[in-house]
This record gives C-alpha cells, sequence and structure tokens, in this order.
C-alpha cells in the first residue's frame, strides 16, 4: 500500500517535471516548422512572381513608351492574369500603377488590397502575411516595370495559408493531451 502511493507520487512528480520541459519543446519545434513553412512559401512566391516580371515585361515592352504599355496592360489585363493563374496555380491580381485593380483571376471572392501592392506599384518588391473573411493569405507583389524603368503596374500572387490550419489544430491538440496529462497526474 504504501509502495503504490509512493509510486503513484513518484510518477506524479516526474509528470509535472517533465511536462513543461515537453511543451517547451514542442512549441519550439511547432515554431520552427510554422517559420520554415512560411519561408518556404515566401521563395517560392519570389520565384514566381520575378517569372511573371520577365514574362509581362517581354510581352509589354514592343508596345512603345511608358503610357502605351500602361494602356496595353489595361486591355490585356484579364487575358495576362489568367494565364499567370493557370501557369502557377495560383491566385493572381494585376494593378496599374496607381494601385487599382485591373484583373483578378478569381473575381467572385474580393481580396482588399494590401500594404505590399502599394510598394509594388511604388516600384518595390513586398510581401505581407494577412486575414480577411476568416482566411489566412500570404501576398505577395512585385512592380511591372516600363522600357524607361518607370513601374506601368503591379502584379500580386495570394496563396492560402491552409497548411497553417493544420498545424494551429495540432498544437491545441498537444495542448489538450498536456492538460490532460496534468489532470490525470494530479
Amino acid at each position: 500500500m504504501i509502495q503504490e502511493r509512493l509510486k503513484l507520487r513518484i510518477i506524479r512528480l516526474n509528470l509535472l517535471f517533465l511536462l513543461p520541459i515537453l511543451l517547451l519543446f514542442s512549441a519550439a519545434a511547432f515554431g520552427t516548422i510554422f517559420g520554415q513553412m512560411r519561408q518556404s512559401q515566401v521563395r517560392f512566391l519570389t520565384s514566381e512572381s520575378y517569372m511573371s516580371q520577365v514574362y509581362l515585361m517581354d510581352r509589354l515592352s514592343h508596345q512603345g513608351n511608358a503610357d502605351a504599355q500602361r494602356a496595353r496592360l489595361r486591355q490585356t489585363a484579364p487575358v495576362l492574369c489568367s494565364t499567370l493563374a493557370d501557369i502557377s496555380s495560383l491566385r493572381v491580381q494585376l494593378f496599374s500603377s496607381a494601385g487599382e485593380l485591373m484583373a483578378d483571376s478569381a473575381p467572385p471572392e474580393p481580396v482588399s488590397p494590401t500594404g505590399d501592392v502599394t510598394s509594388a506599384a511604388a516600384g518595390t518588391k513586398a510581401y505581407l502575411f494577412f486575414s480577411e473573411g476568416g482566411r489566412s493569405y500570404i501576398s505577395f507583389s512585385s512592380p511591372i516595370y516600363g522600357s524607361g524603368g518607370e513601374t506601368i503596374g503591379a502584379v500580386r500572387y495570394l496563396a492560402p495559408q491552409g497548411d497553417l490550419a493544420v498545424l494551429r489544430r495540432m498544437t491545441l491538440a498537444m495542448a489538450g493531451f498536456a492538460l490532460l496529462a496534468l489532470v490525470m497526474g494530479y
């Protein structure tokens, strides 16, 4: 009887000491995985963005001056947008140099412009993680340069962050198991 109580008490103490350490290591591991997933998506979108920049600038380079290129981009924006979306399997939006939306590969689902679009319209690549309508996205925007080097528009890639929801659910499940173990150990 005394041995059983002593054994149970040792198990409880071990759980109380080891559980916080295990939770800390798990949180660090999940944080690292979460960060690596985000960086991987940013690298992928950087590559896609560069290819689309080159493609669009090549398509528009034969149109003459910047004003003619802007007009041609506005005319062909829906076709160019759907072509880029088909190639990349991502949602693509084209914006004017003033930051107004010209074309969207998924028009029924509006996603408002963010700071990265403003930066791209000003001539600087940018990305942003944000949530809208209950969904998380990464938005990566790049400027489209005219033959004179000025910005004539911007291309934006939107990638949903669905994989991160699974990671968050796993974290919540681990926290639930930790609480269960604490209750059982007490």
